[in-house]
């Protein structure tokens, strides 16, 4: 607690930012529980609440911060919870504080464009998981004596890992891995809207099975778009089986139908938007494969297989446009605040848009492309939050430069007379 007393940061500040940032996109935290436990900090707060309070300001520390480099700092509080985390695992034992905290830490790892760290912690806190047996339903708990809050808690740490899993995998396309969180299974419950957490609902739970058409909270959308994606992902082992095809346009329809839905639920761009850039992500991934996408130094080997794939480069001409429409909504944001609730889903999406419509620009350059302009302005307004944002302007501009010496090159070999 001694970093936040340097700081001159209050504990109701840091949980104000977080719980309206954070906690809307990815609420793994029981809110109301929380803070009547942090409530109680003077009189002694345990070593796992401090734990979780630093780490949910190790992700707010750019609210307060206007330095230009505050990497230094907040790499130095990352492994200070990380030391907190090992220490407590050993003395303690797992829990379920523990699960939290490195979600929270992945959370930043990813957004601050530290992937592999990202990468193996989701493995650890994946392990410690199983360990506690959070992949269990326990929906059937009587509503009595906080058991049924306490399992809801327990069933959104579990898909919010699971979520996490996936979008860590998407920013790391290198990596050939299985998953560190398995498929849940199809009647697994899946969490429900802040407003009905309190108390066991009287309706039945929704779970993967449940209609597209069932308006579903922000975050339960979040969970269907993101199993679509860890398909998508795992999609790359079929490749070379007669099945390929055949799984490609199931995934293809299920996604139509989880855009479609997102779209007339949603008021407003902000609302589901993390579920849908998620969406929106795996539509990219699905027909970013069938163009031949890479990078800049294969486009001129490329034959006319982008012309070969009309239906899949019609879906990303699609996808470019929606998400070029979403950058033009998030440019015109007047306030601090309305950009820092922008979800680390959406500042994938952006970024992997734009590095896609750069590359089929490159590729085929006599078609129109949307101009990648909106794409950088919106990264370059949320990299104040999300570090990862930067990560992507770079890459951009690294492969423009490589695409201009790859075309100077071309130049001279052609005026070179043989």
């Amino acid at each position: 607690m001694t970093a936040l007393s340097e700081r001159s940061v209050s504990v109701d500040a840091i949980l104000c930012v977080y719980f309206r940032n954070i906690h809307r996109w990815l609420p793994v935290i029981a809110e109301q529980k929380f803070r009547a436990q942090i409530s109680h900090i003077h009189s002694g707060l345990s070593a796992e609440l401090a734990l979780l309070l630093l780490a949910m300001y190790l992700l707010m520390e750019n609210e307060w911060d206007e330095s230009s480099n505050q990497t230094g700092g907040q790499q130095h509080l990352d492994q200070h919870c990380s030391y907190l985390v090992s220490f407590l695992l050993l003395a303690r034992g797992p829990s379920l504080e523990l699960v939290q905290a490195g979600l929270l830490l992945i959370l930043y790892e990813l957004g601050s464009g530290f992937l592999e760290a990202a990468f193996l912690r989701v493995a650890t806190c994946a392990r410690l998981a199983y360990i506690l047996g959070l992949q269990v339903d326990e929906s059937f708990v009587d509503d009595c004596s906080g058991a049924w809050c306490h399992a809801e808690e327990r069933r959104r740490v579990w898909t919010g890992l699971y979520m996490m899993d996936r979008l860590v995998y998407q920013a790391m396309p290198g990596i050939m891995a299985p998953h560190a969180v398995e498929e849940p299974d199809d009647g697994f419950p899946l969490p429900i809207g802040d407003q009905e957490s309190e108390q066991k609902p009287n309706k039945a739970f929704p779970s993967f099975t449940t209609s597209l058409n069932v308006p579903l909270s922000y975050y339960t959308r979040e969970i269907q778009a993101v199993r679509i994606l860890g398909n998508v992902q795992m999609l790359q082992n079929l490749a070379r089986l007669d099945s390929f095809q055949q799984h490609f346009h199931l995934i293809d329809s299920n996604l139509m139908q989880l855009m479609q839905r997102l779209f007339e639920q949603s008021v407003g761009w902000e609302a589901y938007l993390g579920a849908t850039a998620i969406a929106l992500m795996a539509v990219l991934t699905l027909h970013r494969s069938q163009v031949g996408y890479g990078a800049p130094s294969v486009i001129a080997q490329l034959p006319d297989i982008l012309h070969r794939a009309p239906l899949s480069m019609a879906a990303l001409s699609s996808v470019i446009t929606m998400v070029r429409d979403i950058c033009l909504q998030l440019n015109a944001l007047k306030t601090r605040e309305e950009i820092a609730r922008v979800p680390l889903p959406a500042v994938m999406c952006i970024g992997e848009t734009a590095l896609t419509a750069l590359w089929l620009k490159q590729a085929d350059p006599d078609e129109s492309h949307v101009d990648s302009l909106p794409f950088k302005l919106a990264l370059g307004r949320v990299k104040h939050y999300w570090i990862l944002a930067d990560y992507y302007i770079k890459k951009l501009v690294r492969n423009e430069a490589a695409h201009l010496d790859c075309g100077m090159q071309d130049s001279v070999q052609n005026q070179i007379p043989w």
